[in-house]
């Protein structure tokens, strides 16, 4: 695939999406960088890849997860589909790559899959003339051979880059990275098979030098790196395995056909580890340098711009992954850096680069702003464009189109293919740059206990988020960011655990790719002291039936409920709540009362700010004269918990005993038993100690109050310990 272009063409943007559902054919933002031409969608595929001829003739290659078929299509520069294809075998089909070669041919290449399991399980190879008539194919059927890459040079002679499970001189099946090479007329040339030790090996991608002469090869053996050099007869000229570096994952060439390979440091042998590196090696092979940047963790794509400085993209993984687009001389010294933070909750993950031919840098992949929602799993496509000095030129993203590579071609054309749905858009670059975001407008803030909502108006159309800044006091100027809207096109803003009776001022700007809005107005809010109800006065309690009903005065004015407390017995202190009524509500009644029983109740008065002082006491003694005996406990069980204890629980049916009787018999079927304590009223256990060593005894227990004794419990027997 070419990555270089003509100046004289007049430059145009092309943009084949695909994404994950069907909206409107608009971008998510303006641009007026960009105008949109055309766009076109089959939403009856996924995107594979595209290329375009010297032409500007648009041709995309898409596959289906339903039926496993490719679709070949060829779009005018006007946006006219010219021609479609369909390939359709019996094997079941996933879409590599593609590229178009010198005179209009289009080559795709595929791999074969097992439907069981969806597993690659072969390679396909196939070529069409520039009206859509299939020339060739060459299906390389076999397990775990997955296609990755296809090339064409300037002969048009064809490179494919992919890996085989294969048996090696030793009889041994290996996982090698494969590199074939076909005639124009798909005639096999040569193969070129690496096997390093039994590794695996797999390529992740493939390059040819300017001059034909050497095809290089990235990718990873075992878990590391690997860089592949052969020249374009088939020799493997060098091979570099290196244990300090991850996988490589991409290759260029510079002047003299030395080659560079993006990697990152690998952590257990480096002393910078798990940073973006870059590998440069000369014509023979030798390691001139390999550079780290601490700036990301992963170099995904590099090119080699005009003057030989290399141009990187990976990934930054402070937090989320987010884009990070480097620029080094050939000496591996960092010109500039650039992060795309579209989201600060997403990965956000470049997929391909290219340079026009005024050296300025194209970036696709997923990314960011998000919804307003915030929406983690909500990706965008995202192509970005810096100048050759790394400044900002324009971003644009779009919910279904963009993101997954890029191709420069005829008729300054640039072309992106998306995940998801087979779309193909046509833009043209004005040549101006775009704008920051608008400031938002007519901040407003509302202050709720120890929050403050914040609304504004949203004026821009390419933010990734709005800013928000505060400092403390009135007509204070010290303001510091505190955070920022979840995502694009929001409108409000919430600031949360402040102080109480404090004056806070704030202010707000949008910020997008090409940097940030100027500021809103500003707001100030002062929040409320805090400001618990007051306690409600004159409590009483008066007889009404067989209730006690309590009436009480309510002096205060921000109430949200009053809250019941009950104690029993003459000079009671142990109160409980029983009950709450809402705000104005100033009486209660307590239907659950004995007769002949002295309660004491109090109230108080509750808010989000916290509760007020009690009320005065009320107290009252039932009417009933003297009451009934207690009903008898039940459920008595004993548990022996060593060779002197025996722990007792019971179930209570009393609401108005004042104590329980424990009464004990030594024996199995002891009948002599006599009472050895008494506990409170609400005790439900008692631990019986000093007992005999593997002794048992029997049980039984009964509540009491003025009435009397209940009757007995069941009689439960328990066993001590022997050790």
């Amino acid at each position: 695939m070419r990555h270089s272009l003509p100046s004289k063409y007049i430059f145009h943007l092309l943009v084949t999406i695909a994404w994950l559902s069907l909206v409107s054919s608009v971008f998510a933002q303006s641009s007026q960088a960009l105008i949109e031409n055309w766009r076109a969608a089959d939403y009856n595929f996924n995107s594979t890849m595209l290329d375009n001829d010297p032409d500007g003739n648009v041709y995309v290659v898409g596959d289906t997860p339903a039926t496993n078929i490719l679709v070949i299509k060829k779009f005018s520069v006007t946006g006219n589909l010219l021609w479609q294809t369909i390939y359709d075998p019996l094997d079941s089909l996933r879409g590599a790559w593609m590229t178009v070669d010198n005179a209009g041919n289009v080559i795709v290449l595929a791999s074969i899959v097992r439907a069981l399991d969806g597993e690659p399980h072969g390679w396909l190879t196939i070529k069409y003339d520039t009206n859509g008539k299939l020339l060739w194919a060459n299906s390389l059927p076999g397990p775990f051979r997955g296609a990755i890459r296809v090339e064409v040079d300037a002969h048009n002679n064809i490179y494919v880059a992919g890996y085989m499970w294969l048996t090696n001189a030793s009889a041994n099946t290996t996982h090698d990275s494969v590199l074939i090479k076909y005639s124009p007329s798909g005639t096999t040339l040569w193969t070129a098979v690496f096997d390093n030790n039994g590794a695996i090996d797999k390529p992740f991608a493939m390059n040819i030098s300017p001059d034909g002469s050497r095809v290089g090869v990235a990718g990873v053996s075992g878990n590391l790196f690997m860089a592949l050099m052969y020249d374009a007869n088939g020799n493997l000229l060098w091979a570099n395995t290196n244990l300090k570096a991850y996988a490589a994952n991409d290759v260029a060439f510079g002047p003299e056909n030395v080659s560079y390979f993006a990697t990152g440091t690998y952590s257990p042998l480096q002393s910078n580890p798990d940073q973006m590196a870059i590998a440069k090696f000369n014509a023979a092979g030798t390691s001139l340098w390999t550079r780290s940047y601490s700036v990301g963790q992963r170099a995904y794509r590099l090119r080699i711009d005009s003057q030989g400085n290399v141009v990187a993209t990976g990934i930054t993984t402070a937090g989320y992954f987010d884009w990070m687009t480097i620029k080094t001389d050939s000496n591996g010294n960092l010109m500039w850096s650039q992060r795309f933070n579209g989201s600060e909750s997403n990965f956000e993950t470049p997929n391909m680069l290219v340079l026009d031919a005024s050296d300025a840098v194209y970036v696709t992949g997923t990314g960011g702003p998000n919804p307003s929602t915030g929406m983690i799993s909500y990706l965008k496509g995202v192509i970005a464009k810096y100048r050759s000095d790394g400044t900002p030129q324009w971003a644009v993203w779009d919910p279904y189109a963009n993101g997954k590579g890029l191709a420069l071609g005829a008729g300054d054309t640039l072309a992106s293919v998306g995940f998801g749905y087979l779309v193909t858009a046509h833009f043209k670059d004005t040549g101006v740059l775009d704008l920051p975001p608008a400031a938002p407008t007519d901040l407003r803030a509302f202050a709720d206990l120890t929050y403050v909502n914040l609304y504004f108006v949203d004026n821009a159309s390419n933010e990734f988020r709005v800013e928000v800044e505060r400092c403390q006091g009135s007509g204070c100027a010290n303001f510091s960011k505190i955070g920022h809207t979840l995502g694009e096109n929001s409108t409000g803003f919430r600031d949360s655990n402040l102080l109480r009776d404090t004056t806070y001022t704030y202010r707000a700007r949008a910020v997008g790719f090409m940097g940030a809005s100027d500021y809103s107005n500003t707001v100030e809010v002062t929040l409320s002291p805090v400001n618990p109800p007051a306690a409600p006065i004159n409590l009483t309690a008066a007889m009404s039936g067989g209730y006690v009903v309590l009436n009480w005065q309510d002096v205060s004015t921000n109430e949200i409920q009053f809250y019941v407390e009950r104690c029993q017995g003459p000079g009671c202190t142990s109160f409980t709540g029983v009950g709450a009524s809402d705000a104005n509500i100033t009486t209660w009644t307590d239907y659950n009362v004995a007769t002949g029983q002295s309660y004491t109740y109090r109230v108080r008065a509750w808010n989000s700010d916290g509760y007020s002082g009690y009320s005065n006491g009320a107290a009252i003694v039932t009417p009933g004269g003297i009451p009934a005996p207690p009903p008898a406990p039940s459920n008595l069980a004993g548990q022996a918990l060593n060779k002197s204890q025996i722990r007792l629980s019971w179930t209570s049916n009393s609401t108005n005993h004042d104590g329980v009787k424990i009464e004990r018999c030594k024996g199995s079927n002891c009948t002599n038993f006599t009472q050895i304590t008494t506990v409170g009223g609400t005790a439900t256990t008692y631990t019986d100690s000093s007992l005999a060593v593997g002794t048992t005894y029997r049980y039984r227990v009964r509540v009491y109050n003025s009435a009397g004794n209940s009757q007995y419990s069941n009689i439960a027997t328990a066993k001590t310990l022997r050790k």
